[in-house]
């Protein structure tokens, strides 16, 4: 992942609340999926079953985040542990050939997690954070984005 890539999810994840996370991690998990495929397409299967764990993880995460308690809940858990499985299967086996039907399982997820956030009225799970804005100036060339409240003491103080 690029650093731009990681400034982005980081900006991202601040903002986020709960569902959104969800969302925010499943498009994690797309990205090591490309990395891994172009691992793979490169043969360094070193770096493709690297890209492997790191997806994996991210998948452990939401199975972690699941209401088991709840029958949705539950089965939506069930799908991530699916995928989960999978993604070792792809792993130990050193063979991309699964990684569509993850990516394919992660796409049919996607949309509950979508109307979820339309409802969802919750706050950003991080607060004392930053707000950002994007496109109140630009550049020649970008989109430049503006933090606001920098002189709010955001830390412990002593």
């Amino acid at each position: 992942m690029t650093q731009e890539q990681i400034k982005d999810f980081t900006l991202r994840i601040s903002q986020a609340n709960p569902t959104k996370l969800v969302l925010i991690v499943m498009d994690l998990i797309d990205d090591q999926l490309e990395e891994a495929q172009k691992a793979f397409d490169g043969d360094d299967i070193k770096q493709y079953i690297c890209e492997c764990k790191k997806a994996e993880r991210y998948v452990g995460e939401l199975i972690h985040w699941c209401n088991y308690q709840d029958k949705v809940g539950a089965v939506i858990g069930n799908h991530f542990v699916q995928i989960h499985k999978l993604l070792i299967d792809s792993r130990i086996n050193s063979n991309c050939d699964r990684l569509p039907e993850i990516k394919e399982r992660l796409a049919k997820l996607r949309p509950i997690y979508e109307k979820l956030e339309k409802e969802d009225k919750e706050p950003a799970i991080m607060g004392n954070t930053q707000k950002v804005y994007a496109g109140l100036t630009y550049g020649k060339n970008s989109l430049n984005e503006t933090s606001v409240d920098t002189d709010i003491n955001r830390g412990y103080t002593v």
